[in-house]
């Protein structure tokens, strides 16, 4: 393979992916906008928000100040259940396509299976010739974190368990506290997209012989 071929591969293996992370990213920061301008409406409140191509409705609130400041906490945990399960999603869809690149399988089109956990562990394993051993860690963690959060209302449990810190918030499961909320910051949630685009990087690809 030529060296100009070698980097386009590696633009075209990276860039589908980055564009799905902006996109969750950039939906999150709307979303999460939105909501503190809102909480301070004193009047009813209409707004649509459309993503590209705008047919597509993200979001429409229609709140008096009043409901929004009842019901302020709990929708932004919905916000950012949201933003992590999109995140882990587009990881997930993009492991499985590298598993099929290193196994030489079909590789067109998206990768959107319908149950992850069946198939993401695998890939995860055969990445681990591609994947630093703290990387590994990190989707690790942050396919239990998505999990305790989408199918455990966001609470500690034995079936997904946590040890790891990001930033300095530390997330680990204990005996002592099973059952209660795992705590999130929006600088930590942010950390976990910057993160997944610092492991699946275009430096990353381009220096690595497995994908050349």
């Amino acid at each position: 393979m030529t060296q100009m071929n070698k980097i386009d591969y590696a633009k075209q293996v990276v860039n589908t992916f980055h564009s799905d992370l902006d996109n969750v990213y950039e939906r999150f920061k709307v979303k999460y906008a939105l909501l503190a301008v809102l909480k301070n409406e004193l009047t009813p409140v209409d707004v649509t928000v459309t993503d590209h191509p705008p047919t597509k409705t993200i979001l429409r609130i229609i709140y008096p100040s009043g409901e929004i400041n009842k019901n302020y906490d709990q929708m932004t945990t919905e916000c950012r259940r949201i933003f992590i399960s999109d995140l882990y999603s587009c990881s997930a869809s993009f492991c499985i396509y590298l598993d099929n690149v290193l196994r030489k399988k079909n590789v067109n089109g998206r990768h959107l299976p319908a149950f992850f956990d069946k198939q993401y562990n695998q890939p995860l394993n055969i990445l681990n010739r591609f994947l630093k051993s703290d990387d590994k860690l990190f989707l690790t963690f942050l396919h239990n974190v998505r999990n305790s959060m989408i199918h455990y209302d966001g609470q500690y449990n034995k079936k997904n368990l946590l040890d790891y810190k990001i930033l300095t918030l530390e997330f680990k499961t204990t005996e002592h506290n099973l059952g209660e909320q795992i705590i999130w910051g929006t600088e930590e949630m942010i950390e976990v997209y910057k993160r997944l685009k610092s492991i699946f990087a275009y430096d990353i690809f381009i220096n690595n012989s497995l994908f050349v």
